[in-house]
């Protein structure tokens, strides 16, 4: 968690405590669009807010104090899904919460820039950065992508570097099973440890293109379709980390910033079979398009 800078911060487990599922709902804030964590506010102080993942852990955060503090709602909870909880849930939405603008988005780089890949879970973010990372480019992360800006250039650092993929993936890419991890206990995705990469690691790198993977259709094809500006911004919204979404203030901000980086980077709609085989077909598609950018 160092890459993320929160040595300012406090994190801590608490005991396991028992979630009351009605009263949470009643004073709830907002539940995510699949149902798997709710967020209510604090009552007394500004800035303290909880976060419910059912089934497994409530998360207290207070933005003022510093202070992020998990309890499992079971005893068996194992140290890897606290970890996976905080990593690629807790902390992503107090940095976005903090006013960046945090993607859930798997990214690779080259000397040329970095591309990003964004699209609702179980689209092949994390299986297609890892295959691109087996024909040369540089990981950046498979999660949480952290945009910035100078200058009008827009970057992008991976708020810090991992790759999960499910066994067929890693049965098909020949991933080294002895680079492997559990991420979590209600998953069976393995945590992929990759080779450290001096040129890209915890770096930020020029943001070339986004590309938003789209349900597969019939016909076995691979298809580009450059986006409006319109239609990026929405995909953004769509695909960022938030804290609390009802903060009008946060969502302005949100919603100028996704606006200036849509004007900005290209985005892409792109459409393939799920087919291991023709991965190579994807990429040939992918640097074709970046050429021409």
């Amino acid at each position: 968690m160092a890459s993320l800078d929160l040595r300012s911060w406090s994190i801590s487990r608490g005991e396991v405590r028992k979630i009351d599922r009605e009263a949470v709902l009643k004073k709830s804030v907002w539940t995510d669009s699949i149902g798997s964590l709710t967020v209510t506010r604090g009552q007394y102080e500004l800035g303290n807010y909880s976060v419910v993942f059912w089934g497994i852990a409530s998360v207290f955060i207070s933005m003022s104090s510093k202070n992020v503090r998990i309890y499992p709602v079971g005893s068996g909870t194992s140290f890897e899904t606290i970890e996976h909880i905080l990593q690629d849930q807790v902390l992503p939405r107090i940095i976005a919460h903090e006013g960046r603008l945090v993607l859930h988005a798997g990214a690779v780089s080259q000397r040329g820039g970095a591309i990003a890949f964004l699209g609702d879970s179980g689209r092949g973010k994390s299986t297609l950065s890892a295959s691109l990372m087996e024909d040369g480019w540089s990981l950046m992360g498979d999660d949480a992508l952290l945009v910035s800006d100078e200058d009008s250039i827009f970057f992008g650092s991976a708020t810090y570097k991992s790759l999960r993929l499910l066994p067929d993936s890693i049965d098909s890419l020949l991933i080294d099973n002895s680079a492997l991890s559990r991420v979590a206990d209600y998953t069976n995705k393995k945590r992929v440890s990759t080779k450290p990469d001096t040129d890209a690691d915890n770096k930020s790198v020029a943001l070339k293109a986004f590309f938003f993977l789209a349900a597969e259709t019939s016909g076995n094809r691979i298809a580009l379709r450059q986006m409006s500006v319109a239609e990026t911004c929405m995909g953004f919204i769509k695909n960022s980390f938030s804290l609390d979404p009802t903060d009008k203030v946060h969502a302005e901000k949100k919603l100028k910033y996704v606006s200036a980086l849509a004007s900005t980077v290209p985005a892409f709609e792109l459409t393939y079979p799920r087919e291991y085989s023709r991965l190579p077909d994807v990429h040939k598609a992918i640097r074709k398009e970046l050429a021409s950018i």
